[in-house]
């Protein structure tokens, strides 16, 4: 782990203008443009399975927002008339049911009359979803992590044979590399050294609407070490290894089931280094420790020389995905390479490197002390950043945006 892993986003935007006089800088700012903003649609989807296109564009300088809602039958073109001169970002959603929708975003230079495309994908609502996510640690401490999921939906959800892990880290390239023949992206993800699994025959484990669960690198009072560090005691799982080179202590809460451990020396780290870090859904029926143990569900990094086996999970088993950026992506404002697809997840998140803090998810609604949480498949806006350790607890407030 790079020290300093996880940074705070600090955006100063400055613009120069050379060679222009004051009354030029005065008139360019007043200017006003047009943009036709077209959207595409999955082949699976058509303009008769959703309603209103909702379009949004959001001036970067100004942080003004305009909006228009077409009837997608209609037309696939919207048109932001008298929009000032300035970098805008374009967003569109779609509801398709009332578990999924389309959504995709843009960015544009908007200095002339400008016209864009934007793909749309299908977004799945997720039941299961990260609430909090631990991986900053403190004080080079690693043994303190945790991992909150909670239920999100109105209905019992079972963790039986759910699987949680990270991607390869390959952010130090600005190259894609888990691609195929043509260049496009895969429809799996590779996991990386520990991945884990709840255990269960389907229904052993139910988790009722808006409750989580915790699950612990080491399930002990880690307070006793650092007055920071959470007291994890209590916690609902815990990541025991047997296979590390390390001494692991088993402490007396239930385990998750270590389904895949190549290229994996300590710690179960999902996250800490920057990576994504997903939650999977099994068929039903399909047992984690067999899926991870059959050689069709293992690959190697393509175009590579690389030997190192990566078990694939399908992109249509991922129940939640979190991108975690890394302390040069961060500091940079973008991300030189995503491992989490852009369509499970449009942004990043980060928390300050061994500062005792942690991402939390956004409360957006609460119902006689069930707490809603938002999940709009885009960390920036879904989580908070560097907040106080809350392992199981749940928000009382609804937090602003």
């Amino acid at each position: 782990m790079k020290n300093g892993i996880f940074l705070p986003v600090i955006l100063a935007l400055g613009f120069g203008f050379t060679g222009l006089s004051c009354s030029d800088d005065d008139d360019n700012a007043t200017k006003i443009y047009s943009l036709d903003v077209t959207v595409t649609l999955p082949e699976e989807i058509s303009a008769t399975d959703i309603g209103d296109l909702n379009f949004t564009a959001t001036n970067a300088q100004t942080a003004a927002a305009y909006n228009l809602s077409i009837d997608a039958e209609s037309s696939l073109t919207a048109t932001f008339e008298n929009l000032p001169a300035g970098t805008y970002t374009v967003k569109v959603e779609a509801e398709v049911s009332a578990d999924s929708k389309l959504s995709g975003s843009a960015s544009v230079q908007l200095y002339n009359d400008e016209s864009i495309t934007i793909d749309l994908n299908e977004v799945m609502a997720s039941t299961l979803i990260f609430k909090e996510i631990y991986v900053s640690s403190y004080s080079y401490y690693f043994k303190d992590m945790y991992w909150e999921i909670v239920n999100n939906s109105d209905e019992v959800q079972y963790l039986d044979q759910c699987i949680i892990g990270h991607m390869d880290y390959t952010s130090s390239t600005s190259t894609a590399v888990w691609v195929d023949e043509n260049g496009n992206s895969l429809e799996k993800y590779p996991l990386l050294d520990y991945v884990l699994a709840f255990p269960g025959n389907g229904t052993d484990y139910p988790l009722q609407p808006g409750e989580s669960v915790v699950i612990a690198q080491d399930a002990t009072d880690h307070s006793a070490v650092y007055d920071v560090c959470p007291d994890l005691s209590n916690a609902d799982w815990e990541a025991y290894l047997t296979s590390s080179s390390y001494t692991d202590t088993d402490y007396p809460t239930d385990n998750m089931t270590v389904i895949y451990d190549v290229n994996a020396s300590f710690y179960f780290c999902s996250g800490a280094f920057g990576q994504g870090i997903i939650l999977a859904k099994l068929p039903e029926g399909v047992n984690a420790t067999d899926y991870a143990a059959n050689s069709e569900n293992i690959m190697t990094m393509p175009n590579s020389s690389s030997t190192t086996p990566f078990l694939m999970i399908p992109r249509q088993y991922v129940l939640d995905a979190v991108q975690i950026a890394d302390e040069d992506d961060v500091a940079a404002g973008e991300l030189s390479q995503r491992s989490v697809l852009e369509r499970d997840d449009a942004g990043y998140t980060w928390a300050y490197a061994w500062s005792g803090q942690c991402i939390r998810r956004k409360a957006i609604n609460i119902e006689n002390g069930r707490v809603y949480y938002q999940d709009t498949n885009n960390s920036t806006e879904d989580f908070l950043v560097n907040q106080p350790l809350t392992p199981g607890v749940a928000p009382t407030s609804i937090d602003a945006d």
